[in-house]
């Protein structure tokens, strides 16, 4: 469960909608951050919560002109921010608190790496997904720093073939960098998605079904 509830959760909720009409309004968001902290007595760990899961009405907007339906998808080649994509729904699925902002994008609230059965149930999820999206090919894009890269790289391949989606991989030095190049991403990161012509949101259709997702949501 998450460590937000109650009051804790509730001064995060008007911290956070405090930052998002400051950061509207044309304040620095770095200044921002500490006058609220200052005066809702924020904690370090809560403030980088925060800084994920809070969006101004502007970066709503600006987030909103570049994202894909997935109905836009069909037929369009899809690049997908592998190690974020799998780690937010494996996530979901160990019971795992997860933020999910105004756009509802989801990410895992702590640092979580997905064992090899939580990988496979999740990408089983978004090859699902996929199937119905209908993307001309897919390219994940891994990162070589991560040690369960390679493993993931070849379970995407041998998943794709059974759902008869075409995948490929790619072990990026820098999958960040590389994301934010590319147009039709299939991501949750902020900076990704500030950066890259055009995004799409895959996990909330990888786990649509889903009734009992434990979200932390402060929008």
């Amino acid at each position: 469960m998450s460590s937000f509830e109650g009051e804790a959760l509730e001064r995060l909720k008007l911290a956070a909608e405090e930052m998002a009409f400051l950061v509207g309004r044309g304040y620095a968001p770095l200044v921002v951050q500490s006058l609220v902290s200052a005066h809702r007595r924020v904690t370090p760990h809560e403030n980088a919560v925060l800084a994920r899961a809070v969006l101004s009405e502007a970066q709503y907007r600006q987030r909103a002109l570049k994202e894909m339906l997935p109905e836009d998808i069909a037929k369009r080649p899809l690049v997908i921010d592998a190690h974020d994509v799998i780690d937010a729904v494996a996530a979901a699925l160990a019971g795992k608190v997860v933020i999910e902002t105004l756009d509802q994008t989801l990410s895992p609230l702590e640092p979580f790496e997905p064992t090899e059965a939580e990988v496979d149930a999740a990408l089983s999820r978004l090859f699902t997904a996929l199937r119905e999206m209908r993307p001309s090919k897919t390219k994940w894009i891994l990162s070589a720093a991560r040690d369960d890269a390679p493993r993931t790289a070849s379970r995407i391949h041998e998943l794709a073939k059974k759902a008869k989606v075409v995948a490929e991989t790619e072990l990026s030095a820098d999958a960040k960098a590389t994301l934010k190049s590319q147009p039709n991403v299939a991501t949750s990161d902020a900076d990704v998605i500030a950066a890259c012509k055009s995004w799409c949101n895959l996990g909330q259709p990888a786990l649509m079904d889903l009734r009992d997702i434990a979200k932390l949501k402060l929008q």
